[in-house]
């Protein structure tokens, strides 16, 4: 699996940029671009998928290399709002941080990663005009902090619940999400569990989901 990702990376990527620009140079209106713009959100889409997969191999052979040290929150939040408006141009997220500069001992690149695939999975699963929000905040004992990414999306049923973060599991609300291949949630506990933070999730039907991760927060 690895090898095949590794493989896949550099094709992706130039099919990504090529639609991009067909897209760049053609009128809304013609038939084109519609045609550039499904080969560009497929693309992103594969892309992502293999780089989760690479995630994934690293964990399990045990070489994933923690780089943990103080980033600024807003910047990683930044930072994963930015590629989300590549996935899902359009798509309004709102945000919402501390005013003062909150410093997190962390793993900047698999956090962002943690947060680009929950704020994928709350794009998939929100009605466009729904919101999506993330907030960053101190814990009531102002000794951690906690991001939260909320949609407001069917929900995730009781009984599912307990499953959400099993690896390969796809089932939600009684139905399979197609594109779904159960890796997406399973990769953010076990990044979160790697890291030594914590992840638990909370949902009701038909008023939405709140995922929140845990990080410690040193005073710089």
């Amino acid at each position: 699996l690895r090898a095949i990702s590794h493989d896949l990376r550099t094709p992706l990527s130039g099919i990504m940029g090529t639609s991009e620009m067909i897209m760049d140079m053609s009128k809304k209106e013609d038939p084109r671009f519609d045609l550039a713009e499904g080969i560009h959100k497929d693309a992103i889409w594969l892309h992502s998928l293999v780089e989760n997969i690479l995630s994934l191999t690293r964990l399990q052979e045990g070489r994933m290399v923690i780089k943990k040290q103080p980033e600024a929150v807003e910047e990683i939040v930044g930072g994963a709002i930015a590629q989300m408006a590549g996935r899902s141009p359009g798509r309004e997220i709102q945000v919402e941080v501390p005013e003062e500069v909150l410093m997190v001992p962390m793993d900047a690149r698999l956090i962002m990663q943690v947060l680009i695939n929950l704020l994928d999975n709350a794009v998939k699963h929100t009605p466009p005009e729904a919101e999506i929000k993330i907030t960053v905040k101190k814990d009531l004992a102002g000794e951690n902090a906690v991001f939260c990414v909320a949609d407001r999306g069917e929900g995730i049923a009781p009984e599912d619940l307990p499953r959400i973060f099993e690896k390969g599991y796809t089932g939600c609300n009684g139905r399979a999400d197609k594109r779904s291949t159960g890796i997406g949630l399973y990769l953010c506990r076990q990044i979160m569990e790697k890291l030594s933070h914590t992840i638990r999730i909370e949902s009701e039907m038909g008023v939405g989901t709140k995922v929140y991760l845990g990080l410690d927060t040193v005073s710089l």
